[in-house]
């Protein structure tokens, strides 16, 4: 698979294209090199994007074995032209990328984190794409699933041979299969002893807070596949991803069958990252963490306000622990939602962990890259995932698009 990046992605990302795992495709066009030595001497060019464009040309320089430089030709421009396009760099850019899918016919990932590129590739060329910050991060952490173009003999193999682990896949990973086209096949689930499909299965959360919630991608399915199934799930991804609405759609749905006795809701007092904390505020400690704690919006934005919230709370059916208070609380038999768990270190996580008993049910969600106030390094999340991935105990899932707005995706290029 090649990686075409265009020079946004490039100025971004500089030499660290090099380290990543496709590090033996990096296709760039020859227009980027010419925006480049733009950039180099432009009046209008801040002196950092200048620094950027220069140590970037001196590591495409000193590492152009890897590199697949393509020309723009007349294939690029007869692209161009069929598809009734201006000439403009971006034009010219993504119709290079596209060049190589319809005369080589390998298959090409477009990174940019320009969002008319995205749009041009996307929904002109027909060519899937990721953002710098989703192919870094993807080379970093398991995210539990792997997307494979496979071919008919490998298709084939999954159905007849399902005991054949053929993409050495592990334990509870789930594989997102393409034809040549990048037209969805199916997904399949490596349980240890075979693959399979998960794709059969109505999912969907039922539930009188919530209604009807479905999966909107196949990442999702994945999502709601592990929840369903495992004992704890771990899901991580950016802001409007879903990360946060898929636990609670089916932990509605499991109490309004009485599957648990509540729903747990536990979080830290961390405040966001490089935020001041308001200091003393009125009220009781219910009333603080409704009006003041980011839990309180969490939750008043899930099920429709505040007053909904406290209701549940007198009720019985949810309660909400600071993780301060975990040592000597019994989860047993409860569905237990780790909010923000980016924040968490690993003894707080460990801590946690233990507190569950028989008949729990436990979702740890956060932003681990993206909204995280402790080191990363230092995370409970990313420990979690160095301990039980790959493992019959857990489920982790990267979830990828932004559901909630434009604004988020624009602001995901900040």
């Amino acid at each position: 698979m090649t990686y075409f990046y265009d020079t946004c992605s490039l100025l971004n990302l500089g030499e660290k294209i090099f380290s990543l795992p496709s590090c033996d495709a990096v296709g760039v066009s020859t227009e980027s090199f010419k925006e480049l030595e733009n950039i180099k001497t432009s009046s209008s060019k801040d002196q950092e994007t200048k620094f950027k464009a220069r140590h970037l040309i001196r590591a495409l320089e000193d590492n152009k074995d890897k590199l697949k430089v393509i020309c723009v030709d007349n294939n690029v421009m007869d692209a161009i032209s069929r598809f009734d396009l201006p000439i403009t760099s971006d034009n010219i850019i993504c119709a290079t990328a596209y060049t190589i899918k319809e005369f080589t016919g390998k298959d090409v990932v477009f990174v940019t984190d320009d969002l008319n590129c995205k749009a041009i590739c996307k929904y002109v060329f027909g060519l899937p794409c990721c953002s710098s910050y989703e192919l870094v991060s993807s080379s970093e952490l398991y995210k539990g699933y792997t997307e494979k173009v496979v071919s008919d003999e490998e298709l084939a193999n999954v159905y007849q041979a399902p005991s054949d682990n053929i993409f050495n896949s592990k334990i509870n990973e789930y594989t997102i299969m393409y034809d040549a086209s990048h037209h969805f096949i199916d997904t399949v689930k490596w349980d240890g002893e075979a693959y399979k499909s998960i794709v059969k299965k109505n999912f969907g959360f039922e539930s009188k807070s919530f209604g009807k919630v479905k999966p909107l991608d196949e990442i999702q399915r994945c999502a709601f596949d592990s929840i369903n199934n495992n004992v704890i799930t771990m899901i991580y991804g950016r802001a409007g991803s879903g990360k946060t609405t898929i636990p609670l759609a089916y932990a509605e749905a499991m109490m309004d069958k009485e599957k648990f006795s509540q729903i747990v809701f536990v979080y830290s007092y961390d405040v966001l990252k490089g935020a001041r904390e308001l200091g003393f505020e009125k009220g009781s400690h219910e009333e603080k963490l409704l009006n003041y704690g980011a839990i309180g919006n969490i939750l008043a934005t899930k099920y429709g306000d505040a007053d909904s919230v406290e209701f549940a709370l007198s009720q019985g059916t949810i309660d909400i622990i600071p993780t301060a208070n975990i040592r000597g609380v019994d989860f047993r038999d409860k569905f237990v939602f780790v909010t923000e768990a980016q924040n968490l270190d690993v003894y707080t996580l460990k801590t946690l962990i233990q507190r569950c008993g028989e008949g729990t049910k436990l979702v740890l969600e956060g932003d681990l890259l993206e909204q995280s106030d402790t080191s990363v390094n230092g995370s409970g999340m990313k420990r979690f995932i160095e301990v039980f991935g790959g493992t019959k105990y857990a489920g982790i899932i990267k979830l990828k698009e932004n559901y909630r707005s434009e604004f988020g995706e624009i602001a995901d290029l900040m």
